[in-house]
């Protein structure tokens, strides 16, 4: 167990550990590394290093508590990771082509990287965080009989924004950059009409924008205990600490499950039963 000054490490460690294997990030236009050829936990204590260290170093957030810039390893961690609003984007890409699932390639063949992270602080007390994919043709359908690829589309990006600290209840709305390989028509009905307002530079001009918005909170539940706490709203004890990692929680908490650690994906299959073995079973449960 990690005992470090960064915020809810076993969480991030568990569910939110994604970005942690990417071991480069652009922190207000400055690339940000850490190290990677080490346990999943030595990499979450070398993210942290660097990444706090960057924020601390800001003009923009001076004036802002450390604890706050502590806990901004978390939120960042979660808003870039699949098990929150990644798993969400390939579920909203998944519906508007109508498949059953889509691979997002994030590596080249020869395993250089696809996928640049950005992450923005402003004065105002704001993070914008954004994924940029690199080159085209990086949405893929795979037929699960043959094999064979089919490419659907092309992701440029996905951005959302979200304060220091968030709300307990906030949720971010995220603007996704995508073009599909459909026909002009349909291209522009996919097209929001709401304007992303990214705080990068924007590429809506080529690709059009798609927004959505998250049901789950970015705060962890736990991170809401710790502040009731602090503001004296309750004497924490060993026994609330118990309760507050496995009572009252939302089935999508990951406290309330170790499922959670798992890609969200879904897989239904449905079984059709012959006329006869309906008849059958219907008169066995009606001679019970």
């Amino acid at each position: 167990r990690m005992t470090t000054e960064w915020a809810l490490p076993d969480e991030v460690l568990r569910t939110y550990r994604d970005v942690l294997r990417v071991g480069v990030m652009d922190v207000n236009r400055e690339i940000v590394t850490w190290t990677t050829d080490t346990s999943t936990e030595g990499q979450l204590q070398s993210f942290c290093q660097a990444f706090c260290g960057k924020l601390r170093q800001l003009q923009e957030l001076s004036d802002l508590a450390d604890d706050v810039l502590s806990q901004a390893t978390y939120w960042v961690c979660k808003a870039f990771s699949i098990n929150y609003a990644v798993g969400e984007m390939y579920e909203l890409i998944q519906r508007k082509l109508g498949v059953v699932s889509i691979n997002i390639e994030t590596r080249e063949e020869r395993g250089g990287a696809l996928v640049r992270y950005s992450v923005e602080a402003f004065a105002s007390h704001r993070l914008a965080i954004k994924m940029t994919w690199r080159g085209k043709d990086n949405i893929i359908e795979r037929d699960m009989l043959s094999g064979q690829k089919r490419v659907k589309g092309t992701i440029r990006s996905l951005a959302a924004e979200f304060p220091l600290p968030p709300e307990p209840t906030f949720a971010p709305t995220y603007c996704l950059q995508m073009q599909f390989k459909k026909s002009l028509s349909l291209t522009k009905r996919l097209a929001s009409k709401v304007v992303c307002q990214a705080s990068f530079a924007s590429e809506s001009k080529v690709f059009p924008a798609e927004t959505f918005v998250l049901s789950e909170p970015l705060q962890s539940e736990r991170q809401n205990f710790s502040d009731l706490v602090a503001n004296g709203a309750f004497e924490e004890t060993e026994e609330d600490d118990l309760m507050a990692e496995n009572l009252s929680l939302p089935s999508c908490s990951p406290c309330s499950s170790p499922l959670t650690a798992t890609p969200r994906s879904f897989v239904a299959r449905s079984v059709l039963l012959a006329p006869l073995a309906l008849a059958g079973r219907a008169q066995g449960s009606c001679h019970q």
